[in-house]
């Protein structure tokens, strides 16, 4: 059927907004923690994370450096974990900041 008088319309309205990040929180902070580990030991697993405030969803990536070359200390990007595992007594003493 055929109606002139009737028109139809439709409207779409799309808002685009920026989404602006304020602030990093660590959590949990890891700034003037210490944590100690004994060779032959388990891996001491140190999560670290960050977030966004406010939550815009943002990929953040995470690039730590550690002050001391040792491959006792490694990081897991995937699970945001800092894990420290050695058999290595010249690993022995040491002191790493991160």
């Amino acid at each position: 059927m055929n109606y002139p008088s009737i028109k139809t319309q439709t409207t779409a309205t799309i808002t685009v907004s920026e989404c602006v990040v304020t602030a990093i929180t660590p959590t949990p902070s890891l700034q003037g923690t210490t944590h100690s580990y004994s060779i032959f030991d388990t891996p001491l697993q140190i999560p670290y994370d960050y977030v966004q405030v406010p939550a815009c969803g943002y990929p953040m990536t995470v690039t730590p450096t550690i002050s001391q070359a040792t491959s006792a200390v490694t990081i897991n990007q995937a699970t945001k974990n800092f894990v420290v595992s050695s058999s290595d007594i010249n690993d022995a003493a040491s002191l790493v900041t991160v």
